[in-house]
């Protein structure tokens, strides 16, 4: 053994190469949409936060073994969507739960962005609060002996 560190990138092992991100995403829910596609073609696939592109930003990885495959699948599956006409997709009656929960949306959307207004509102002044208190323990009291 002559005690040379074999380079990952070089070595013959796939476990040993890094995967490969072949989609990026705006959003996890397109990310693990993408996945879930390759999981149904037998492509093993993990989603990942895009670090470098922003705090919503996801990307698809693959190992570098499987990237044709993957690369197949995706191009296959948006061939079949290509071929939909969604005007004549029937998707069928809404249920009443869903009906109702798209009639509140507007509601629920102003109630929610209300108590978001309000906890800021509370945090704020919690924090004045605490700047006053201690601002009052700073200054000398006027009791002296």
């Amino acid at each position: 053994m002559n005690g040379d560190v074999q380079d990952p990138y070089e070595s013959d092992d796939p476990l040993a190469v890094p995967p490969v991100a072949i989609r990026r995403t705006a959003g996890r829910s397109a990310a693990e949409a993408i996945r879930m596609v390759l999981a149904q073609d037998g492509v093993p696939a993990t989603v990942e936060r895009d670090r470098h592109a922003g705090p919503t930003a996801f990307m698809v990885l693959v190992a570098d073994a499987a990237v044709d495959d993957a690369e197949r699948t995706l191009a296959n599956r948006e061939a079949l969507a290509a071929g939909i006409d969604w005007d004549e997709v029937d998707v069928g009656e809404l249920s009443a739960r869903d009906a109702r929960l798209l009639a509140s949306a507007p509601r629920r959307r102003r109630i929610a962005r209300w108590i978001v207004a309000a906890g800021s509102v509370a945090i704020l002044a919690m924090v004045v609060l605490g700047l006053l208190a201690m601002i009052a323990d700073l200054i000398p009291s006027g009791g002296g002996s």
